[in-house]
């Protein structure tokens, strides 16, 4: 009852704040490609024929050959699908963050006493489900942390089961948060759940009752498992053709420059169609990697990552009792966070990439070692005379004291971009015209690479706006023909200097813009 209770609170913390604010418009690139994939299943496919005129729609972290999908593993497009079918996508980040903040809850217990469980996710909802891009944007992480936490709250009731007594669900639940985490984060996922892996090996390797442990345990474990794996090939099986190739190596052999891990070498350039997509992976890209291959610049933007990533997930408040590790390190569960948390480490030591979301899996261990460290201070000063359910309190105000004062860098950064609300603008322009519409886009010299226009879900056609990306003037008058019933416009931006948006509609004498 307590982890539902505590979902529900999430939910409705999530739920005010946006609601409050209006849904959130989509900002950053990931976030475009996550509502895709959403919308493709929400229109019940598992990915969409390539377009005939695809060049024209190609996008950051899309694929469109040999079908039109999101490069992205499925699990956070699902969510977003089942908050599309209920309403909207952002529907499905609310339930996102309330299964986190319960499943968090319901792992705690398996550490600590019921109420110091409460106070682990009464902070989660303060941290994550107020003001945090997590509960405010398209991006993700509270489904990593929920199969995180399904996976190490199932492991303490596995292993601390008396002999013969396993019972059923805790396996099939540490199975399906292995799936969860192989669906939305799986390269940190897979090193995080090692530190679960060891102590379950070594429970299932002891002499006594070893048959009675694998037929209760493995098992069912490896049957779902098998379920999810074989699932999993069948969508990549429709997405790229083949069920061991996933879309994210697809995309990457077609678009990337830079490695995925420091230390390999540059790709050979691809042939890009548009400009903006070379500035973006020939050049922002590279020069990303390189600022970190020497080891000046690699130390520095680690620090940088590690702070950001504490500052959005912990805060001040859930940071103080981290500095008790050595006090809490025989405590229940601190020692396993901290190899998880080692872990994460190292895949933030040799990806090229970091970001907040991508400790999701490893968030529930740390957690834990946060309530343990307030437990320490809260029960020392209860022998002094205080209640410890007025310090519980006072300490989940903090948090909430402090979430409020401090913004979220993600959403503060995203809500500067001035391009979201000049698109905006120009698409209630064309709603006020009435009809159907064709937008091409030229990005001019002084564009942004991080602001993206060309976006138009899964079912392109059916679009009242059609935003596409100007080309030769062969290749515009095709899609001009193809969309023959649209009045067609181009958008200039940036072409003089940054900021600069224009809008011209096209006739037969229009001159076509230069790629």
């Amino acid at each position: 009852m307590r982890p539902l209770l505590v979902g529900l609170l999430a939910f409705a913390a999530a739920a005010v704040i946006t609601l409050r604010d209006g849904a959130p418009r989509p900002v950053y690139h990931d976030e475009l490609a996550y509502l895709l994939a959403a919308d493709t299943f929400a229109h019940g496919r598992l990915a969409m024929p390539a377009h005939p005129h695809w060049r024209h729609f190609e996008s950051f972290h899309v694929l469109h050959q040999p079908t039109y999908a999101s490069k992205y593993p499925p699990g956070q497009g699902l969510l977003l699908a089942l908050g599309q079918r209920l309403g909207s996508p952002i529907v499905g980040v609310w339930l996102g963050v309330a299964a986190m903040c319960g499943a968090m809850t319901w792992m705690l217990g398996g550490y600590l006493p019921s109420r110091w469980s409460v106070l682990g996710g009464a902070l989660a909802v303060v941290q994550v489900a107020l003001l945090s891009y997590w509960s405010g944007s398209y991006w993700g992480g509270a489904l990593g942390a929920f199969g995180g936490a399904l996976v190490f709250g199932a492991l303490p009731r596995i292993v601390r089961s008396r002999p013969g007594r396993v019972a059923w669900a805790s396996p099939l639940v540490l199975a399906i948060g292995l799936l969860v985490l192989a669906n939305t984060r799986p390269f940190e996922g897979a090193l995080v759940s090692l530190a679960a892996g060891l102590p379950l090996v070594v429970w299932l390797a002891r002499a006594e009752l070893r048959r009675t442990r694998w037929l209760r345990v493995a098992v069912p474990m490896l049957a779902v498992l098998g379920l999810g794996f074989a699932a999993m090939g069948w969508y990549n099986v429709a997405v790229t053709g083949h069920p061991l190739r996933i879309p994210y190596s697809v995309h990457n052999q077609a678009y990337l420059v830079q490695p995925l891990f420091v230390l390999q070498p540059l790709r050979p350039v691809p042939e890009y169609r548009h400009e903006i997509l070379r500035r973006y992976f020939a050049e922002f890209e590279v020069r990303e990697l390189q600022s970190q291959q020497s080891l000046a610049g690699w130390a520095s933007t680690r620090l940088r990552r590690l702070e950001r990533s504490r500052a959005i997930l912990l805060g001040p408040v859930l940071t103080l009792p981290m500095l008790l590790v050595p006090c809490a390190w025989r405590l229940r569960g601190v020692r396993l966070a901290i190899a998880g948390l080692a872990l994460l480490l190292v895949s933030m030591a040799v990806t090229m990439h970091h970001y907040a979301h991508y400790a999701a899996p490893v968030l529930p261990l740390v957690l834990l070692v946060v309530v343990q460290g307030w437990r320490i201070v809260i029960v020392a000063a209860a022998r002094r005379g205080v209640r410890r359910g007025v310090l519980m309190a006072a300490v989940v105000g903090a948090a909430l004291v402090s979430r409020l004062a401090i913004p979220d860098p993600v959403l503060r950064v995203g809500a500067a971009r001035s391009a979201n609300r000049a698109k905006a603008s120009i698409e209630r322009y064309l709603e006020d015209q009435g009809g159907r519409h064709l937008v091409f886009v030229h990005h001019g010299p002084f564009a942004d690479v991080h602001d993206e226009w060309v976006w138009n879900g899964a079912d392109i056609d059916s679009r009242p706006i059609v935003w596409a990306r100007a080309m030769m003037p062969g290749a515009d008058g095709a899609l001009r023909s193809y969309y023959g019933d649209r009045r067609a416009w181009r958008v200039d931006i940036a072409v003089e200097r940054p900021g600069m948006v224009d809008l011209v509609e096209l006739t037969d004498t229009t001159a076509a813009p230069e790629r």
